[in-house]
């Protein structure tokens, strides 16, 4: 017999597999709560006992949609490439993962305009800003970058690779923009090198 703390993540588990359906299937805004509930096959309440508003069960599909595509992405770099190459790899996976129709909807397009800017960069901090920010402190400790400051560095890659996800989801479904775009992004990325590889190691600042 299920326990009771089972039976609430069960509950929890299946209003967020809904909410995450019908968000990818028609948008957030076209979703109505009544459709939600009727899809989850529970109740208002239960639906309020996990989440105290809407908009605390918007943040919780985008948050897990968005540690997913993470996720997918790092499975798909080699295992020994250097940190510079999984830095450049890592980030041409995540942007097909996320250009996926599906996943676009709710992490590119339909989730920030829901949540707002402030409470999306808050998951976001969480998530690839994260991620790229270790990616480049592994590179730098390795010697194979050179960068002024980890923080920085991140942060405008991040805004890099933000940009190019709206390029790829407007391009759809043709690949010339899909081309130009992992090109440029090598480039950029690959010009973090450091000048020269014997160097000792990259003055770092975070």
């Amino acid at each position: 017999m299920a326990t009771q703390a089972e039976r609430r993540h069960a509950t929890r588990r299946k209003i967020l597999d809904a909410a995450r359906d019908l968000f990818a299937r028609q948008g957030i805004d076209a979703t109505s709560t009544d459709a939600l509930l009727k899809a989850a096959g529970v109740s208002r309440g239960a639906m309020y006992h996990h989440f105290a508003s809407r908009d605390d069960l918007v943040a919780a599909v985008y948050e897990e949609e968005a540690a997913a595509a993470i996720a997918r992405a790092a499975d798909r770099v080699p295992g020994d490439a250097t940190a510079l190459e999984r830095l450049v790899a890592g980030s041409l996976a995540w942007l097909d993962e996320v250009s996926r129709p599906e996943v676009a909807r709710i992490v590119v397009e339909d989730g920030p305009a829901a949540l707002g800017w402030r409470r999306c960069r808050q998951i976001e901090e969480r998530y690839s800003l994260g991620e790229v920010g270790g990616a480049l402190r592994r590179a730098a400790e390795a010697g194979e970058i050179r960068v002024d400051s980890i923080d920085v560095t991140a942060r405008l890659i991040n805004a890099v690779l933000g940009e190019a996800v709206l390029v790829m989801i407007g391009a759809r479904p043709g690949a010339e923009d899909r081309t130009s775009v992992e090109s440029t992004l090598r480039a950029l990325l690959t010009g973090l090198a450091a000048p020269e590889a014997s160097d000792p190691g990259p003055a770092v600042r975070s």
